[in-house]
């Protein structure tokens, strides 16, 4: 009896657990474009003040004002002082490549239910 019960329960059990699973990967997806937002909303006000805008023209430019000297600093890791990037704000990954959250039993039931966390 024990077994049928665990039979007839399985498929609806499995559907909740993956529902459960997508709505936690979602929620921290939606977490990551809020701070990704958030970040680049404070970077779009502080490149609509002058200071941010000299800011940027110094870093990505090497542009001086009139009045000020250019110095060359040489030694720097080529990776921490990169100007390619136009923005400092990286997009954080979205749709399947956002895992869900491990939690202490997603270890046991992603398997048991088939659940491919970021797949």
């Amino acid at each position: 009896m024990l077994a049928l019960a665990g039979l007839v329960l399985y498929g609806p059990t499995k559907t909740y657990y993956v529902a459960k699973r997508e709505e936690a990967r979602k929620t921290y997806e939606y977490e990551l474009l809020n701070d990704y937002y958030q970040n680049l909303q404070d970077e779009v006000e502080y490149l609509s003040t002058d200071e941010g805008v000299e800011d940027r023209a110094r870093e990505q430019y090497g542009w001086v004002k009139e009045g000020e000297n250019a110095a060359l600093v040489s030694g720097l890791d080529e990776d921490e002082n990169s100007d390619e990037e136009e923005s400092s704000v990286e997009a954080p990954p979205t749709g399947t490549a956002v895992r869900a959250p491990a939690t202490w039993y997603s270890g046991f039931l992603d398997p048991f239910f088939g659940y491919e966390n970021g797949e």
